[in-house]
């Protein structure tokens, strides 16, 4: 009588497809509750479903599961660049559907939701096979090292970061800044995941102490150890 007949998925977060998190979970079926954890629920769903991060799971007598699936969340805006650099990728879902980067890297599209006007915008180039949703297109650490590149900028230079451009199959970054003072341009600054962020802002540092802005009218390329590169 106390098996499993019954698993109730609770949708915490319009992205979840819930029919996705039933048919993982059908093992679970014909198993006696008490002997059915936590992390062997969270272990099963992030099998097919890796952006989950937590679970609440709760037991009710003597036959029915319901599992609550909480998924990471959004990161940014993102637009895909189709191979021309020129025409933008749309998405084949409906209008009001829109694509994101999540904590962790992974892109999904969904609907968009109402706080997505605050979330920061990114341009996906040279990504070489276009991404399907759910593909992991680049680790947490990458994007946190955006971010802390970002904020320097903005605290140590006085520079706001206006887009951000992420060229994929090279594990690089192009950030468009606005400079402060009266000459205020925008520039592109390029930078990539070979060296430490501390090294490329030392050479941005050492860049503008003995050349500075004058010359610059589009981007200066901080990746290469023994020079700076500027246009």
């Amino acid at each position: 009588m106390i098996r499993v007949r019954e698993i109730t998925v609770v949708r915490a977060d319009p992205r979840l497809d819930v029919q996705q998190v039933q048919q993982t979970l059908l093992p679970l079926f014909g198993r006696h509750p008490l002997f059915v954890s936590r992390i062997e629920v969270l272990s099963l769903l992030k099998e097919s479903i890796p952006s989950i991060t937590s679970l609440e799971l709760e037991k009710v007598y003597p036959a029915e599961l319901r599992v609550t699936p909480h998924l990471e969340p959004l990161a940014m805006r993102v637009t895909i660049i189709g191979p021309d650099a020129q025409q933008e990728e749309q998405p084949s879902d409906p209008e009001n559907w829109s694509s994101f980067i999540t904590e962790g890297g992974w892109y999904v599209q969904t609907a968009t939701p109402q706080k997505a006007g605050h979330l920061p915008h990114m341009q996906l180039v040279d990504w070489g096979a276009r991404p399907n949703p759910g593909s992991n297109l680049f680790s947490s650490d990458f994007l946190q090292r955006m971010r802390t590149v970002e904020q320097a900028l903005a605290t140590q230079f006085g520079q706001e970061t206006i887009s951000r451009a992420v060229y994929l199959r090279s594990q690089e970054f192009h950030l468009t800044v606005v400079t402060s003072g009266e000459d205020s341009k925008n520039l592109t600054l390029w930078l990539d995941t070979r060296g430490t962020v501390e090294e490329q802002l030392q050479r941005y540092r050492t860049f503008l102490k003995g050349i500075g802005l004058g010359e610059v009218t589009q981007y200066i390329d901080l990746r290469l150890k023994d020079r700076v590169v500027y246009k």
